[in-house]
């Protein structure tokens, strides 16, 4: 096996050994489980800056999520990364420096489910994730760091490690990664689950 796909086997089985524990809201989001190694598709790594900054991420976690965070910070340069934003979308440069994340769960793999995506995304101290919508629900869980969220219909909410935030179909929503960094993973289902 090659040391991407090694990278994130790694990181399915630490997410499946705290799913049913520490993880069990975003579990029981979630429409199916999650799916068996042989689904493993191969998704060449694309780096991205944010590399540079996801080790801040480490020594801000729980002792229940640090094997977690490890897995993911180690693979890190293995992962196929990816932004919802692009520069000429009037985006900071330095929030294109410091976020990014990967699906580790979707209807394109690495890990193939039909109906359930799972990302992995980080965004580094002090970025502001600006206002969106999508039709899909969304529920993060945070495996290291802090932010505060905010969301139409509700006041602002500051989380850390081992909480959860969820975002309904359409629900405008923003996150300040105050103090942050913000190591996330976040379960999707309905809608389109790769727009």
């Amino acid at each position: 096996m090659d040391k991407t796909s090694l990278a994130y086997l790694k990181v399915l089985n630490e997410l499946k050994s705290i799913w049913n524990a520490d993880l069990a809201e975003l579990r029981d989001f979630c429409p199916s489980l999650l799916p068996e190694a042989d689904t493993l598709v191969h998704i060449d790594p694309v780096a991205m800056p944010m590399l540079r900054h996801i080790g801040s991420a480490r020594d801000q976690t729980s002792p229940a999520f640090q094997p977690l965070v490890d897995a993911i910070i180690d693979g890190a340069p293995q992962f196929h990364w990816i932004r919802s934003y692009r520069p000429v979308q009037g985006v900071a440069a330095d929030f294109m420096e410091r976020y990014a994340y990967i699906n580790l769960v979707s209807p394109a793999g690495p890990f193939v489910s039909a109906d359930t995506r799972i990302t992995i995304a980080f965004w580094g101290a002090g970025l502001t994730y600006p206002e969106h919508w999508h039709e899909p629900e969304e529920m993060y869980a945070v495996v290291a760091g802090s932010a505060q969220f905010r969301a139409s219909g509700r006041d602002p909410r500051q989380v850390g490690v081992g909480d959860v935030i969820h975002h309904v179909s359409n629900q405008l929503h923003a996150t300040d990664m105050v103090p942050g960094p913000l190591l996330a993973v976040i379960g999707w289902k309905g809608g389109e689950l790769l727009n």
